[in-house]
C-alpha cells in the first residue's frame, strides 16, 4: 500500500467478520515488517467489529422515476431494515 512515509506504521487486512461479532489478533515476536523492523513482543487485542452504517439515497438524482418504462425508483440501501416511500407528480407550467 503506497503511503506518504517511507514504511507505514499502520498495516490493513481483508477479511470477513460478521458485524456484531470480536476478532482476536495476534502478531507473534519477531514478525519482520517492511524497512526490515522486527516485533519485539508478541501483541494481540481483540476487537469488536461495528455494524455497517446506515444508508439510503437516490441513485439518479433530478429524475427519480422516469415517465416511461418500469417506474420503479433507483435507490441505493444499507443496513436499513424497510423503506418506505411517497411518490407525487408535479409539472411545472412556465
Amino acid at each position: 500500500m503506497l503511503t506518504e512515509l517511507e514504511f507505514a506504521t499502520v498495516h490493513g487486512y481483508k477479511i470477513k467478520v460478521e458485524p456484531g461479532r470480536y476478532l482476536y489478533a495476534k502478531l507473534e515476536k519477531g514478525v519482520v515488517a517492511y524497512g526490515d523492523y522486527v516485533l519485539s513482543e508478541t501483541s494481540d487485542s481483540i476487537l469488536p467489529v461495528p455494524q455497517y452504517p446506515k444508508e439510503l439515497s437516490i441513485l439518479h438524482p433530478g429524475a427519480v422515476l422516469s415517465l416511461s418504462g418500469s417506474r420503479k425508483p433507483s435507490l441505493l440501501s444499507r443496513n436499513v431494515p424497510n423503506i418506505e416511500i411517497e411518490v407525487a407528480v408535479s409539472f411545472h407550467r412556465s
